[in-house]
């Protein structure tokens, strides 16, 4: 999802300020909306390369670099998976 580069600035489409009405978010510019939906959309566990391509990316390096105190930790237990990994291996 690319944001045109005439909707930059203070230039926006007519149907901009109702479609957010409509959407029930409050007045915000289009890059600012880019930003709710990549945190919003981490925060909701969705994956990070399927973030990264509704956001144009080729990669998810810029999602990971700049969301990922966005990124939940599922098992809200960090570094117990490696602990559980290295007690397999006798560690």
């Amino acid at each position: 999802m690319r944001i045109p580069a005439s909707w930059s600035g203070d230039r926006r489409p007519p149907l901009w300020y109702p479609a957010l009405k409509r959407a029930g978010i409050r007045v915000r510019k289009p890059y600012q909306t880019r930003h709710s939906f990549a945190t919003l959309a981490l925060s909701a566990g969705e994956a990070i390369g399927w973030v990264a391509k509704q956001m144009g990316h080729t990669s998810t390096k810029m999602v990971i670099e700049h969301y990922y105190r966005f990124i939940p930790h599922l098992t809200r237990h960090d570094g117990s998976a490696f602990d559980k990994a290295a007690a397999q291996v006798g560690l």
